[in-house]
């Protein structure tokens, strides 16, 4: 079955200004139908038709745009801007959480929850396939009414590492 939510950056990226013929002449990109989330680069128009390149996603509702500064991975390893990496931002969501507070609250269940999901107890999300992140959140919350809703990368500012914030609807 076609999860059309892997379709937003597509949309999102017609809506920020590019044609037809300049996003399909310019834009390598896996849309997100596949079961992984690794994305090729996009460009997209920012403001004053500045082309602006985006590695793993597109650029979040959490960048400010129109000033044709986005940080990319490549320009900006330690201190990119946020990345969009699957899902509807914009769609409402009844809670959210970076994935690096996981560890925090409690560093045990993370790990067990990880081993059991993605058969390892690492910290990157990056590659996760959604359905298994989906299924890892139901465990973490009890409720296996809850979907996830989005996805989103950040650099931690005070590290340079990559989180991720997690969006979901609990029922």
């Amino acid at each position: 079955m076609l999860d059309v939510r892997g379709l937003i950056p597509l949309i999102q990226a017609f809506t920020n200004g590019l044609s037809f013929f300049t996003f399909f002449l310019y834009i390598p990109i896996q849309c997100g139908i596949l079961p992984h989330m690794n994305r090729n680069t996009i460009y997209f128009k920012d403001g004053d038709d500045t082309i602006i390149h985006c590695e793993g996603g597109m650029p979040s509702k959490f960048w400010q745009s129109g000033n044709g500064n986005f940080k990319s991975k490549s320009s900006h390893p330690y201190n990119y801007d946020p990345i969009l990496i699957w899902g509807v931002e914009e769609a409402e969501t009844s809670g959210s959480l970076y994935t690096d507070r996981l560890l925090m609250w409690d560093h045990e269940k993370h790990n067990t929850l990880c081993k059991k999901h993605f058969g390892d107890e690492g910290q990157y999300w990056n590659n996760r396939d959604p359905k298994l992140i989906e299924a890892f959140l139901q465990d973490w919350h009890e409720n296996p009414e809850l979907s996830l809703v989005y996805i989103t990368e950040f650099c931690n500012a005070s590290n340079g590492y990559p989180c991720w914030l997690l969006g979901f609807n609990d029922s």
